[in-house]
């Protein structure tokens, strides 16, 4: 039996790792914690294109790539584990394979 019994209950447990994605770079975006390791959090190339947009941070052309490819990669990534997640747990259980 699942611990998520309807949609709305989906939604309101995917928000905590959204909001746990979110603090490491806000942390190094407002200064209080300037490490190079929070690059390899996905959010943190989204959050300096949007400092970058309001002009509170002037970006280097590496860190305007990073910003562009490095989410991107994360994405497909991710989407490839997807599906070979729903292949083995979902179609190969249901018989399909």
């Amino acid at each position: 039996m699942s611990a998520v019994t309807s949609i709305s209950d989906w939604f309101l447990a995917a928000t905590i790792p959204l909001a746990v994605l979110t603090v490491p770079p806000v942390l190094h975006y407002s200064g209080l914690w300037p490490n190079p390791v929070l690059y390899l959090v996905p959010t943190q190339g989204p959050l300096l294109l949007l400092g970058a947009a309001f002009d509170q941070v002037i970006l280097t052309p590496w860190q305007a790539v990073y910003a562009v490819a490095y989410p991107a990669v994360c994405v497909a990534g991710l989407c490839w584990a997807a599906k070979v997640m729903f292949v083995r747990y979902v179609i190969a259980k249901s018989g399909g394979m």
